[in-house]
């Protein structure tokens, strides 16, 4: 048996801890949203939320959310990216706006 390694090991990368990993895992209801989202995240405080149309301009920044929840009342139609950001932490969903 040959084994073939690409690219070189790094024993110095970081490992995924529990924290991250909880801090990474949320969810967005409904979806599609008519007039406002909510972002589940378990009881990791969110710092902000920034929304994306699909050719990459921010349309919506939120630095204070009250009950998780985003008013998309005023997007139109389509296909949007979220980025939320908690804890210096960003991840980034997709959201279709009905």
């Amino acid at each position: 048996m040959v084994l073939i390694l690409y690219g070189e090991l790094n024993p110095t990368a970081e490992v995924l801890s529990v924290d991250d990993a909880i801090a990474s895992k949320f969810s967005i209801y409904p979806n599609p949203p008519k007039n406002f989202l909510t972002i589940d995240a378990g009881n990791v405080e969110i710092s902000s939320v920034s929304v994306f149309n699909i050719l990459g301009a921010k349309v919506l920044e939120l630095n204070e959310l009250v009950d998780n929840k985003i008013n998309v009342s005023s997007l139109t139609s389509g296909i949007y990216l979220l980025e939320v950001v908690q804890a210096n932490k960003s991840q980034i969903i997709r959201m279709v706006k009905k």
